[in-house]
């Protein structure tokens, strides 16, 4: 299981979700902005934490 934040670069919350199972996809609709977001990933079993930037592309227009 893991805990999932995403956020905009400023801090603004925009999912948070606790007890998610691994592997499993999950929908959820997170508007990206042009600021891109970040998602941080905590593990409720081990002590593995993942942060990651998402960017849209320049051609996207998302």
């Amino acid at each position: 299981m893991v805990d999932v934040t995403v956020l905009r670069p400023r801090g603004e919350d925009l999912f948070k979700g606790s007890g998610l199972p691994c592997g499993r996809p999950l929908s959820a609709d997170i508007p990206m902005g042009p600021e891109g977001v970040m998602v941080m990933v905590d593990s409720d079993n081990s002590p593995v934490q993942a942060a990651y930037s998402l960017l849209p592309t320049a051609a996207s227009g998302q």
